[in-house]
Protein backbone atom coordinates (compact mmCIF):
# COMPACT_ATOMS: atom_id res chain seq x y z
CA UNK A 1 0.00 0.00 0.00
CA UNK A 2 2.97 2.31 -0.06
CA UNK A 3 2.78 5.23 -2.54
CA UNK A 4 5.47 6.07 -4.49
CA UNK A 5 7.60 9.16 -4.58
CA UNK A 6 6.92 9.58 -7.79
CA UNK A 7 3.05 9.52 -7.61
CA UNK A 8 2.98 11.58 -4.61
CA UNK A 9 5.08 14.28 -7.18
CA UNK A 10 2.51 13.72 -9.84
CA UNK A 11 -0.11 14.81 -7.69
CA UNK A 12 1.68 17.66 -5.85
CA UNK A 13 2.13 19.09 -9.74
CA UNK A 14 -1.88 17.94 -10.69
CA UNK A 15 -3.06 19.55 -7.11
CA UNK A 16 -0.01 22.68 -6.18
CA UNK A 17 0.34 21.91 -2.32
CA UNK A 18 0.11 18.15 -1.16
CA UNK A 19 0.59 16.67 1.62
CA UNK A 20 1.96 12.82 2.15
CA UNK A 21 0.23 11.40 5.43
CA UNK A 22 1.89 7.84 6.79
CA UNK A 23 0.57 5.95 9.93
CA UNK A 24 3.20 5.50 12.23
CA UNK A 25 3.30 1.93 12.10
CA UNK A 26 4.70 0.82 9.06
CA UNK A 27 2.72 -0.66 6.73
CA UNK A 28 -0.63 0.38 8.03
CA UNK A 29 -1.84 3.49 6.07
CA UNK A 30 -0.98 6.04 3.91
CA UNK A 31 -2.54 8.71 2.28
CA UNK A 32 -1.90 12.19 -0.08
CA UNK A 33 -4.02 15.02 0.81
CA UNK A 34 -4.41 18.21 -1.40
CA UNK A 35 -4.92 21.63 0.26
CA UNK A 36 -8.34 22.57 0.59
CA UNK A 37 -10.81 25.08 -1.23
CA UNK A 38 -11.69 28.33 0.40
CA UNK A 39 -15.08 27.09 0.49
CA UNK A 40 -14.19 23.91 1.91
CA UNK A 41 -12.12 25.31 4.54
CA UNK A 42 -15.06 27.77 5.39
CA UNK A 43 -17.17 24.64 5.74
CA UNK A 44 -15.25 22.41 8.17
CA UNK A 45 -14.93 25.47 10.23
CA UNK A 46 -18.55 26.15 10.32
CA UNK A 47 -18.75 22.05 11.14
CA UNK A 48 -15.88 22.26 13.74
CA UNK A 49 -17.52 25.31 15.55
CA UNK A 50 -21.00 23.72 15.66
CA UNK A 51 -19.73 21.08 17.55
CA UNK A 52 -20.34 18.62 14.00
CA UNK A 53 -18.03 15.56 14.99
CA UNK A 54 -17.97 14.40 11.44
CA UNK A 55 -16.43 17.91 10.45
CA UNK A 56 -12.53 16.97 10.19
CA UNK A 57 -13.28 13.71 8.85
CA UNK A 58 -15.70 15.39 6.16
CA UNK A 59 -12.72 17.56 5.39
CA UNK A 60 -10.52 14.81 4.86
CA UNK A 61 -12.37 12.77 2.71
CA UNK A 62 -12.97 15.75 0.40
CA UNK A 63 -8.89 16.41 0.46
CA UNK A 64 -7.68 12.82 -0.18
CA UNK A 65 -6.26 12.18 -3.50
CA UNK A 66 -4.65 8.84 -2.94
CA UNK A 67 -5.81 6.34 -2.32
CA UNK A 68 -8.54 7.41 -5.24
CA UNK A 69 -12.38 6.66 -4.82
CA UNK A 70 -14.93 6.83 -2.40
CA UNK A 71 -14.78 3.13 -2.05
CA UNK A 72 -11.12 2.90 -1.09
CA UNK A 73 -11.33 5.86 1.20
CA UNK A 74 -14.43 4.89 2.72
CA UNK A 75 -12.76 1.23 2.93
CA UNK A 76 -9.71 2.91 4.70
CA UNK A 77 -11.16 4.91 7.06
CA UNK A 78 -13.45 1.87 8.11
CA UNK A 79 -10.36 0.22 8.70
CA UNK A 80 -8.39 2.89 10.43
CA UNK A 81 -10.99 5.19 12.09
CA UNK A 82 -8.45 7.55 13.21
CA UNK A 83 -6.76 8.83 10.10
CA UNK A 84 -8.90 12.24 9.69
CA UNK A 85 -7.41 12.93 13.25
CA UNK A 86 -3.66 11.80 12.64
CA UNK A 87 -4.23 14.22 9.21
CA UNK A 88 -4.92 17.53 12.46
CA UNK A 89 -1.01 18.40 11.06
CA UNK A 90 -1.07 18.01 7.47
CA UNK A 91 -4.04 20.34 7.51
CA UNK A 92 -2.80 22.62 9.23
CA UNK A 93 0.22 22.73 7.01
CA UNK A 94 -1.83 22.93 4.34
CA UNK A 95 -3.98 25.65 5.51
CA UNK A 96 -1.58 28.21 6.84
CA UNK A 97 -3.38 27.43 10.10
CA UNK A 98 0.05 27.80 12.56
CA UNK A 99 2.25 30.46 12.39
CA UNK A 100 5.00 31.21 14.71
CA UNK A 101 4.50 34.68 16.61
CA UNK A 102 7.28 37.25 16.24
CA UNK A 103 8.97 38.79 19.55
CA UNK A 104 7.87 42.59 19.80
Amino acid sequence: MAIPPERVAALRELHGRVEHVKSKYEGQWEVVLRKPKRAEYKAFRAGAQGNNPDAQENLVRQLIVEPEGAAAIDALIEDYAGIPEACSDAIFKLTGMKAEELAK
